[in-house]
């Protein structure tokens, strides 16, 4: 009796690769909007009121700390803590309270994810290089969602969404972005001053390679075709 099975084809199981990577990726990604959504909606709904004198800019920080879960970080050396202030705020957002307090200064700030206030000056960020794009299948031209972006030999990074774009500021000098994603080939391009990068990933070729359990045996992925 002939065996009319059908093997799966080499696209199909690539696209099934794909699925449950995004399955995957989807559930870190829901967790990671979870927790940048609670950040949001408390930073919306939390009010300062404030009346206060001839007080340190320290002391300012050290208030709102104290009547909210926001929380400052900052660098005592680029920072002129002893700064003389006056603070007045009825019910207002944080948002709010922090641009009139920094409104004549060189400082500015950033409200980031767990409520956390980082504080630093004009000058450093108008030194960093905006850089967006999007990151697609070399393929089949599909976006890619949960791609890591980083700035080759540094800490800062970010993940591409949904739609499988991403931005990121890169540090002033010769940057060069780094594109990872699992069963897909690490790519590296030079920044060049450039404020848009598209990338098409390709798949890794040993991928082809890895050995598949079926009902009666073990067969490499590259030697499989459909019927």
């Amino acid at each position: 009796m002939k065996n009319h099975e059908k093997f799966p084809s080499h696209r199909e199981f690539i696209n099934l690769k794909k699925l449950l990577l995004i399955m995957k990726i989807s559930t870190v990604l829901l967790f990671v909007s979870v927790l940048q959504l609670s950040a949001t909606v408390y930073s919306q709904k939390t009010r300062l009121t404030l009346s206060m004198n001839d007080i340190s800019m320290k002391e300012v920080f050290d208030q709102i700390e104290a009547n909210t879960d926001f929380r400052f970080f900052y660098n005592e050396n680029l920072i002129d803590l002893n700064k003389i202030v006056n603070v007045e705020a009825n019910n207002d957002q944080v948002e709010k309270v922090l641009n009139n307090l920094f409104a004549s200064t060189e400082v500015t700030y950033k409200v980031l994810d767990n409520n956390l206030i980082v504080i630093t000056p004009k000058s450093l960020v108008q030194q960093q290089h905006a850089v967006s794009g999007k990151v697609v299948d070399a393929e089949s031209g599909e976006p890619l969602a949960g791609v890591t972006v980083k700035i080759e030999g540094t800490n800062l990074g970010v993940m591409t969404d949904a739609e499988g774009t991403y931005q990121i500021n890169a540090p002033g000098g010769d940057n060069v972005l780094l594109f990872s994603f699992i069963g897909y080939t690490t790519q590296t391009v030079p920044i060049v001053q450039r404020s848009k990068i598209d990338i098409l990933l390709k798949l890794e070729t040993t991928a082809l390679n890895e050995v598949v359990v079926i009902g009666y045996g073990t067969v490499k992925k590259s030697d499989l075709t459909g019927s």
